[in-house]
C-alpha cells in the first residue's frame, strides 16, 4: 500500500432492523478519519440502516439473504466481493460467514465487534468446546473488540484468547439540544401537559426489550405520580399487544406510543427519565448514552454493562421487576435535587468517556496497531 493510499475497511452487520449495532456502526464510521480510512458497510438487502449510513456518504452494498451471523448462501458473494475490493481490514459485526470468507480472499485482518453477553453457546461449555472455539478464532481472527466488560467476559467464555480482545466502550454522537418552544410544541402535540414528568423508552417493541415491564410499573404509579406520563418510540412485533395491554392496565392515557423516529432527539428532549427495561443479552445501552448528552436521566435494569454505565448518574433495578422499576422511577420523582445531580452528572459521563469521537479514535489506533504487526509478521 502506498503512503497516500488510504486504508480500505468493509463492515459486515447482518440486522435488518434499527437496532444497537447498526447505530454503534452508524456513529463509529461517522467520527472515523476520511482522510486515512476509506470505509464502506456490507448490509442485509432492505435493511433499514442503509438511509443512515448513504445519508453520511458511506458506500453501502446489499445483499439478499445476509440476515444472520451464518449465511452460508452468502459466502460466495461476500468471498467475490473481498477479492475485487481488496481491503486492508474486514470488520464484522456478528457474522461468522463473514470471517470465513475474509480468510479466503486473503484479507490481511479481521476484526469482530462483540455487542452482546449472551451466554456462551452449549459446545463450548467444556474443555474440547472452548479449545475447538480458541483454534477457531486464532484461524479466522485477527481481533475483537468488546463494547463493555459483560462483552468481554461472553468471548472468554467462548474460549476466545484475552490477549485478542480489547475493549472499547460504546460511544455517541450528542443529540442536538431543542428550544423551550419546540419542546413545547411537542408536549402540545403529544397531550401531555407542561409541568408533567415525562419518562421515555427507545428500543425495538420486542420481548427481550420488556416494555410489558413497564406498562406493569406505569399502572403501578397511577395514583401515586398523577403528572408521570411515558412515551414509547419504536415499532415491532409486539406493538399492538402493548396497545392492548396499555389499555388493560388502565394507562392508556399516560401512555404516548411515537412509532419509529429516525430522530430521536426532540423525544428524548421533552424526557425526564430515559428507562432501558431489557431482560435481554444487550451489553451498554446506546439509547441510554445517547439520552446522557442531554442530561436525561438514565433508569435500567441491571443487565450488561448498565450499571458501569448509570452508577454515577441514575438508578438500576432488577430486570424483569415491574414494581423494582416502579420504585426506582418514583423515587427519584420525590427527589428533585437528587434529579438534578443525577442530569448534571449524565451530561459530564457522556462528555468525559461516551463519545463517539473517543470510540472511533481508540478503534483508530487498534486498526493502525494490527496493520503494523500483520506489516511486520
Amino acid at each position: 500500500m502506498c503512503p497516500s493510499e488510504k486504508i480500505r475497511i468493509i463492515h459486515l452487520l447482518t440486522d435488518e432492523g434499527v437496532g444497537g449495532a447498526g447505530k454503534h456502526l452508524f456513529y463509529l464510521l461517522s467520527c472515523l478519519d476520511r482522510d486515512i480510512f476509506d470505509a464502506s458497510v456490507i448490509l442485509p438487502e432492505g435493511a433499514k440502516m442503509s438511509g443512515y449510513f448513504r445519508s453520511a456518504g458511506i458506500r453501502v452494498t446489499e445483499i439478499p439473504g445476509f440476515t444472520s451471523s451464518r449465511a452460508p448462501r452468502c459466502g460466495k458473494t461476500l468471498t467475490r466481493i473481498f477479492k475485487e475490493e481488496k481491503p486492508s481490514i474486514v470488520h464484522t459485526h456478528s457474522s461468522y460467514t463473514g470471517r470465513i470468507a475474509a480468510k479466503r480472499a486473503g484479507v490481511p485482518v479481521t476484526v469482530m465487534t462483540k455487542h452482546c453477553s449472551d451466554m456462551p453457546p452449549e459446545y463450548t461449555r467444556d474443555l474440547l468446546g472452548r479449545t475447538l472455539c480458541r483454534a477457531h478464532f486464532r484461524k479466522y481472527l485477527t481481533a475483537a473488540i468488546s463494547t463493555d466488560r459483560s462483552a468481554t467476559d461472553a468471548l472468554l467464555a467462548c474460549g476466545m484468547p484475552r490477549g485478542m480482545i480489547t475493549l472499547i466502550e460504546n460511544g455517541a454522537l450528542p443529540l442536538p439540544e431543542h428550544t423551550a418552544e419546540e419542546k413545547a410544541s411537542l408536549l402540545k402535540e403529544l397531550d401531555i401537559p407542561e409541568g408533567s414528568a415525562v419518562c421515555g423508552a427507545f428500543s425495538r417493541l420486542e420481548p427481550v426489550k420488556a416494555h410489558a415491564d413497564l406498562l406493569a410499573a406505569a399502572a403501578l404509579l397511577r395514583r401515586q405520580a398523577t403528572n408521570l406520563y411515558f412515551l414509547i418510540a419504536g415499532t415491532g412485533s409486539l406493538e399492538e399487544e402493548l396497545k392492548a395491554l396499555a389499555g388493560r392496565y388502565g394507562v392508556s392515557d399516560r401512555v404516548r406510543f411515537c412509532g419509529f423516529a429516525q430522530d430521536i432527539s426532540v423525544l428524548m428532549s421533552v424526557c425526564d427519565y430515559n428507562i432501558n427495561m431489557s431482560v435481554g443479552t444487550e451489553t451498554t445501552n446506546l439509547a441510554l448514552t445517547e439520552g446522557m448528552s442531554l442530561g436525561v436521566v438514565p433508569i435500567a435494569s441491571d443487565i450488561g454493562g448498565n450499571r458501569e454505565l448509570v452508577s454515577n448518574c441514575g438508578i438500576c433495578f432488577a430486570p424483569g421487576d415491574p414494581p423494582a422499576l416502579a420504585s426506582a422511577i418514583l423515587s427519584i420523582l420525590r427527589d428533585p435535587p437528587g434529579k438534578e445531580f443525577f442530569s448534571r452528572k449524565a451530561k459530564e459521563e457522556f462528555f468525559s468517556r461516551r463519545t463517539a469521537q473517543m470510540m472511533a479514535a481508540k478503534t483508530s489506533e487498534l486498526y493502525l496497531r494490527l496493520l503494523e504487526n500483520n506489516r511486520r509478521t
